[in-house]
Formats: C-alpha cells, structure tokens, sequence
C-alpha cells in the first residue's frame, strides 16, 4: 500500500468532537474555531478525539484536547490566544499533558 493511502485511512479512523463553551463562545466564528483545532490537532490521533474549548475572553481560549481509545486517555491543555487575526499557542502558559488508563478486571 502506498504512503499516501495508509496516511489518509490513518487519519480518516479517528473522529474528532468539539465542544465550544464559556462566556465568550459566541464570538468565536467558525475560522477561529478551525485555527484552534488545527493547533490542538498538530498531531494525527487515532481513535476518537475530543477537543473542549473554553472561551473565557474575545481573545483567549482554554483548549483541552483528548484522544480517547478503549484502554486509556491521553491529551493536553493550553491557552491559545489570538493576535492579529491569528490563533497561536500562548507561549507565556503552561502546556500540561495528561494521560489515563483503565483497567479492567473480571
């Protein structure tokens, strides 16, 4: 198979959920919303992908990104902030990765 189809089936079997809240959700247009998924998905996840974005200013977003599969979580949070018309990661915040296991016994 070559490369170029083992990536687009690759990245066709995950699906990604965004959730949009906060009290500044409604001035994020849909372009905003596209820039902040693409920061928040730089990689390809396989599985299903939740991105949770917390509007909480015109300009600043909180953006908890989450590849679950069946045995475990893992994803980061960070602020994203908008300057110019550009959403960019906030360089002065922290990145925090996280991830879970379930286990599960009989």
């Amino acid at each position: 198979m070559r490369p170029q189809l083992v990536l687009a089936f690759l990245l066709s079997a995950c699906s990604t959920h965004i959730e949009l809240v906060g009290p500044y959700a409604t001035a994020l247009s849909a372009e905003d919303v596209g820039q902040i998924k693409r920061l928040a998905a730089s990689t390809p996840h396989i599985g299903r992908t939740t991105i949770k974005l917390e509007a909480i200013g015109r300009d600043r977003v909180h953006v908890d990104e989450r590849c679950c599969s069946e045995s475990d979580s893992t994803g980061s949070t960070f602020y994203a902030m908008r300057r110019r018309g550009t959403w960019r990661t906030d360089e002065n915040s922290p990145i925090e990765a996280t991830a879970e296991r379930t286990i599960i016994t009989y």
